[in-house]
């Protein structure tokens, strides 16, 4: 018995220290902590509309390169002892949107973390309202469900089924053909594919609302130590 238990040790101890080996071709979970205005998201998000944006970022291990990268801008931030981390695994940043191009539609602010020694890395991406969507819609998306309005956000594995629901009939355009279609009867009840790799989807009314979704599938998680 007393050796049957030091081989359980010795088999624990093993997967404990084994590192998970990133392929560069696997679409991986967004899941760095953020909080923004006061609002907590786990890999995506949505903030409420405003002018600045607070952002926390918690990464899952030790950030050695943090890279923060919109569609007018690419910011990195090295080394902790730089004097900008509050901690080894946490950054808080400021986002002010520059006026006619990163308060537009399509400007997303994606968000890496990278740690040397461990390998870990953590992402996220964060989408923002503009003044122009403002279609609201009730999201079905990884087993939870929320009414965004104008902007919203949906992350789950690559194939699986989610749904988007208006109250009253849009047409809807994906931006690439890789997308996956979305179709209703009433036009009004959307269920979709989750495609692999990022998204987006428009919506309109005959009277002129928009609604954005963005989708990402991902393929696999990353193991996480408990520290």
């Amino acid at each position: 018995m007393k050796h049957i238990f030091s081989l359980i040790v010795l088999l624990l101890g093993g997967c404990a220290a084994a590192e998970q080996k990133l392929s560069p071709v696997v679409l991986y979970q967004k899941d760095i902590g953020l909080e923004i205005n006061g609002e907590k998201f786990v890999g995506v998000g949505v903030p409420r509309l405003a002018s600045e944006y607070q952002i926390k970022i918690k990464a899952k291990g030790k950030i050695d390169l943090l890279t923060i990268t919109s569609c007018h801008r690419e910011e990195k931030f090295e080394e902790p002892s730089s004097g900008w981390f509050s901690s080894g695994k946490s950054f808080t940043y400021t986002y002010k949107p520059v006026v006619g191009i990163e308060d537009q539609r399509d400007c997303l602010l994606d968000i890496g973390a990278s740690e040397k020694i461990g390998g870990r890395h953590s992402w996220g991406a964060i989408d923002f309202q503009t003044s122009s969507e403002r279609l609201p819609a009730t999201i079905s998306c990884n087993g939870s469900h929320t009414s965004p309005i104008g902007t919203s956000i949906c992350q789950a594995r690559a194939g699986l089924r989610q749904k988007i629901v208006f109250k009253e009939p849009v047409i809807v355009i994906p931006d690439t053909e890789v997308c996956s279609v979305m179709s209703a009867a009433d036009r009004m009840e959307f269920s979709f594919i989750m495609a692999p790799g990022e998204c987006t989807y428009y919506f309109g009314t005959r009277e002129g609302k928009y609604h954005k979704l963005t989708t990402f599938g991902y393929e696999s998680i990353l193991i996480r130590g408990g520290d």
